[in-house]
């Protein structure tokens, strides 16, 4: 896989974590390590702790943060075990979280081809498939990206592992895990992984269940801190520009009560 893309809304999540020197941080989808070398580059004292399913994209953020090695830990798990792992290195909790659920940029156009094709006649075999993803993706995208096929049949593990079932699942022990006035910053690509981190965040904010016309809370569910994102921070014209991976990205952030 090609891990040289650069992060999307790199600077804007930087600046949402609020780095502190000597803070601990979480980037829970490493991949090429391009959000971690950003926080590292900030840290004096602190610490890095990356996750990535993943044994390529764990090579190359190894070889990526190699100036930083000190800083760093690398750890091949899903971040949904993110407290095990953080519980594991001897620690309580982290400073900030960062999450990046990237997709396949051309998801549509795969699609599509797909659907054309299906109309015909069933599409049979992996090496049908290939050919199909092949043709929706421009040719100097096939050149410089590793196999076409590769990031569908990912989309294809999602579905079937569930993955969004997993991210609902461990928003509440993401947030869990920061230290006081930590944040956690998600970027999601497509609606429904933003739907659940919004609605993640507007529970942690305000998780009481008692009727609306109730005088006094009386559930006893306290809130774990505060959205920082009322609506979601897009990419800017630059970007959108500059890097085609940024065009449905949204970011949003959340912060841990003190």
């Amino acid at each position: 896989m090609e891990f040289a893309h650069k992060s999307v809304l790199l600077d804007e999540t930087i600046e949402g974590l609020k780095i502190k020197p000597d803070g601990i941080y979480l980037d829970g989808t490493l991949g090429g390590g391009g959000h971690s070398s950003e926080i590292c580059r900030r840290l004096s004292g602190g610490r890095l702790i990356g996750i990535d399913q993943d044994a390529e994209a764990i090579a190359a953020a190894s070889e990526r943060l190699e100036p930083f090695r000190e800083k760093v830990t690398l750890v091949r798990d899903n971040y949904c075990n993110a407290p095990a792992v953080v519980k594991s290195l001897g620690l309580e909790g982290v400073d900030g979280i960062v999450l990046d659920l990237g997709e396949d940029q051309f998801a549509k156009n795969i699609a599509k081809h797909i659907a054309a094709a299906r109309k015909d006649r069933p599409i049979e075999t992996t090496g049908e498939l290939n050919e199909l993803i092949k043709a929706a993706i421009p040719a100097k995208m096939r050149a410089n990206g590793g196999h076409p096929s590769k990031r569908t049949f990912q989309a294809i593990r999602i579905e079937c592992n569930h993955e969004l079932d997993v991210l609902k699942n461990s928003l509440d022990e993401l947030i869990g895990l920061l230290n006081p006035g930590g944040r956690i910053c998600i970027i999601t690509f497509h609606s429904l992984e933003d739907r659940i981190v919004k609605s993640a965040f507007r529970k942690n904010e305000n998780p009481c269940t008692c009727p609306p016309d109730f005088p006094v809370c009386v559930c006893g569910k306290e809130s774990q801190g505060k959205v920082i994102t009322r609506k979601p921070i897009l990419p800017g014209a630059q970007e959108l520009e500059n890097n085609s991976r940024s065009k449905s990205a949204k970011l949003r952030i959340f912060e841990k009560k003190e």
